[in-house]
């Protein structure tokens, strides 16, 4: 027997507390030489970073005021198939080898190098690796901008890394803990939180337990700051995001914690010049951004020919973006309740952006059939 139904879908939204601050600006437009940064990190005082894939095993520092390169460090003994991040402990760095835009790579893996390979230039020291898989991905068949095992983000917690999918599928981002010896591993997910956005980037400052994400959306960066709960994970109920709204259309692809309350963010040339941007945010406030739920549903969700998006929020527009970020519908709304015609779409993921009237943002994956 086929049972039809309708899945009403909640979108959950993030507003400022009135207690909590922020505020972030461009340092500097950063070289052309590393136009394609994708992770950074912070170590003792100085500024490093990578490009991403099919570029040079190279990581470069970097000035933090005029974005020049003040010094170049080969990783011999590696290949950038697609860097995407950088971590470190009291001993090694680590660079994340696992850009996965299709879902269909089996080699993802971690170098492991000595940290005086960046302090002192020792050029002596060679990479060990690190790979590894998901226990939970059984297809590698090709989905571009689909796949949910995509991975852009990862940093040092304790004696473990913890790394971050970008779900391109579903929007979300799923957590798995990876050893920090040379070996294969075949990972098991531990958590999920509903990221609303890509992840792209992870630090972790000890100092004060908290973890630091970026990531975009197909209209604005943003950032996550969640406080770590016990030795088995972070505190997701509680963590706070920053929508970095002013910042329209720029893909945030690094972070790294220089000092509590700031970090350091870079984007790669997109729709304007790759930057270095500094984000500053009060720890004061233990709310943070408060979360919000706005009762909106948007149904059927698969749909065919059309959908309606009823909110209890005035809603001010919306938009419709393809999952490689083409804006393909835009409409002022100014109303409660909408109806909108996906007849001419392809199937396929589409993502629905909701402004409204106050000022919130939502978004939620649409299935067209």
């Amino acid at each position: 027997m086929k049972i039809n139904f309708i899945l009403l879908l909640s979108i959950f939204f993030w507003g400022k507390s009135s207690g909590q601050s922020y505020n972030i600006e461009t340092k500097t437009n950063l070289s052309d030489t590393v136009s394609e940064t994708s992770g950074l990190l912070f170590l003792k005082g100085r500024l490093f970073t990578h490009n991403d894939s099919g570029n040079e095993s190279i990581i470069y520092e970097i000035d933090t005021t005029i974005g020049c390169i003040l010094g170049l460090f080969p990783i011999y003994g590696s290949s950038n198939i697609d860097w995407e991040d950088l971590t470190h402990d009291d001993s090694f760095v680590y660079i994340g080898d696992f850009g996965n835009n299709n879902g269909t790579r089996k080699d993802l893996c971690i170098y492991k190098i000595g940290i005086n390979r960046l302090l002192i230039n020792d050029t002596n020291l060679k990479p060990e690796k690190i790979n590894f898989s998901f226990i939970n991905q059984t297809s590698f068949s090709s989905q571009p901008y689909t796949t949910n095992f995509d991975v852009e983000a990862f940093t040092s917690v304790g004696n473990q890394l913890v790394v971050f999918t970008k779900n391109w599928g579903n929007n979300r981002c799923d957590i798995y803990v990876c050893p920090k010896t040379p070996g294969i591993f075949n990972l098991t997910k531990l958590d999920s939180f509903n990221s609303q956005g890509m992840i792209t980037g992870a630090d972790y400052s000890a100092k004060d337990s908290l973890l630091a994400l970026c990531g975009y959306t197909f209209d604005h960066p943003f950032v996550y700051v969640v406080k770590k709960k016990n030795q088995s994970g972070f505190d997701w109920q509680s963590a706070y995001k920053i929508d970095l709204v002013p910042q329209k259309q720029i893909q945030v692809e690094g972070i790294a914690f220089d000092k509590p309350g700031s970090c350091f963010v870079s984007n790669e040339k997109f729709s304007s010049s790759a930057k270095l941007q500094k984000l500053n945010f009060s720890l004061k406030s233990k709310t943070g951004l408060a979360q919000i739920l706005n009762s909106t549903c948007v149904f059927p969700n698969p749909c065919l020919n059309q959908i309606t998006i009823k909110s209890e929020g005035m809603i001010k527009s919306i938009l419709i973006y393809s999952t490689i970020g083409q804006l393909l519908f835009e409409s002022e709304i100014s109303d409660f309740e909408r109806e909108l015609s996906v007849e001419n779409f392809q199937k396929g993921i589409y993502h629905l952006h909701i402004l409204y009237e106050d000022g919130k943002h939502g978004y939620v994956n649409i299935v067209k059939n």
